[in-house]
């Protein structure tokens, strides 16, 4: 088996993810049926990983993200495909026909700079170990890891802007994701009743 594990530090500081994102990779690595692990990361975050791009079984797909047109387009991408989940998550109720929205959601995917880097790895699923993946829509299954949904049971500890962030993002996570994984149970469970996700779609894996 071929797997894309996507790390980007920027996203994974808080909460221990990124240590949960190590031992996945660590588990990879030691897993005999992976012959392969693309490693996908920001190409100023390599010195953090040096240690595992020496593995055999580790291939370096290190990505420049300041190039001018990776960048524009990696904005209008999550822009055009946040627009859509906008609309899915707080105005389709009042707006239910509105089916041509979904070319905006399109051209967020084709816009976006990681669909061709993914895409040419030829690999059997990418994994992101974190509830934003970096392209959904892609002919590769994307599985993401959602570890909590804190906001639902404790919603004072967040702005107004960050629970409709939280809203949004998770929205498109289980929509656009072919599987996620959770570290309990009960994680599933919340998924299962806030999103209405079927529950084949989720699996438990205890933490690595």
């Amino acid at each position: 088996m071929k797997i894309g594990l996507f790390i980007d530090y920027s996203n994974m500081k808080a909460g221990g993810i990124f240590t949960y994102s190590i031992g996945i990779l660590k588990l990879l690595i030691s897993t005999d049926s992976v012959q392969i692990i693309y490693l996908i990361y920001p190409m100023d975050q390599e010195e953090g990983l040096r240690q595992f791009l020496t593995d055999p079984k580790v291939i370096s797909v290190p990505v420049n993200r300041r190039r001018i047109d990776f960048k524009y387009r990696a904005i209008l991408s999550f822009f055009f495909h946040t627009c859509y989940y906008v609309y899915l998550t707080y105005f389709k109720k009042y707006f239910p026909n509105s089916n041509k929205l979904n070319s905006i959601r399109k051209l967020g995917i084709f816009m976006n700079p990681y669909r061709k880097i993914i895409d040419a790895l030829n690999i059997d699923v990418l994994h992101v170990p974190f509830k934003i993946a970096p392209v959904y829509g892609i002919k590769t299954p994307v599985i993401v890891t959602m570890h909590d949904i804190q906001e639902m049971y404790f919603p004072q500890f967040f702005t107004s802007q960050e629970r409709i962030d939280r809203a949004i993002i998770y929205k498109m996570a289980v929509d656009e994701s072919d599987h996620i994984i959770v570290s309990f149970d009960h994680i599933k469970q919340d998924i299962v009743q806030y999103f209405e996700v079927p529950e084949d779609k989720i699996s438990v894996c205890g933490l690595p």
